[in-house]
């Protein structure tokens, strides 16, 4: 199952550096190259074993001394949950429903993603901050997502549906935002979402405002 811990900057980066390797890394090759303390690299890498991305080996012991602990990256990522494995065909087809015969495409839309985002919310763990939430449901959609240095900014990278957002952004990109705004309220995580469809020349831009609660 994947974890709802997301992948900040250097986890993504100590990931990326084990899937690359041709050998088994360790603690200590990955502190030295990206100039993390040994803790830190143990952390993220307790992280990613959690979600199912790398996994922990034994490596050959020394002469003398325990066996020392090595990680690789895992055969492939755990399948994300049957609900959202076929979103993107099912997505397409709902928005090119809804263009054609809706009077407020956009409005039906952020309804019907919504729902589903409150059908995601269900089986997944809470969490204290909002844009690490939305961050960890946009890494398990597909979305490739990089969280900003002001902390609720979200670049999504990649667009499973990026032809179809293209074609019927109002309505695709309404039903990714509906669905964002779902998932955080049936999470009881009081903020709200606002999508900006292709915010940069590569990316769409998502922020996270928390919501002030009177």
């Amino acid at each position: 199952m994947h974890s709802t811990r997301s992948l900040t900057g250097p986890r993504a980066r100590i990931l990326e550096m084990v899937q690359a390797s041709a050998s088994t890394s360790t603690v200590a090759s990955l502190s030295q190259a990206t100039g993390l303390h040994e803790n830190t690299v143990r952390d993220h890498l307790k992280a990613l074993v959690d979600a199912g991305h790398v996994e922990q080996v034994t490596l050959p012991p020394p002469p003398r001394g325990r066996p020392a602990q090595g990680y690789v990256a895992s055969p492939s990522n755990p399948e994300p949950d049957t609900r959202v494995r076929d979103y993107a065909g099912l997505a397409v087809t709902l928005a090119r429903h809804l263009q054609r015969n809706s009077s407020d495409p956009a409005r039906e839309a952020e309804v019907a993603g919504d729902g589903w985002g409150r059908e995601l919310a269900v089986n997944r763990s809470g969490a204290e901050d909002a844009a690490q939430y939305v961050l960890s449901l946009m890494t398990d959609l597909g979305f490739e997502p990089r969280l900003g240095p002001d902390g609720g900014t979200i670049r999504l990278t990649k667009c499973p549906l990026l032809d179809a957002a293209r074609e019927l952004p109002d309505v695709v990109c309404g039903v990714h935002e509906g669905l964002i705004n779902g998932a955080l309220a049936e999470a009881e995580l009081p903020a709200d979402a606002h999508l900006h469809p292709f915010g940069e020349p590569n990316a769409c831009l998502l922020t996270v405002q928390r919501r002030t609660i009177p």
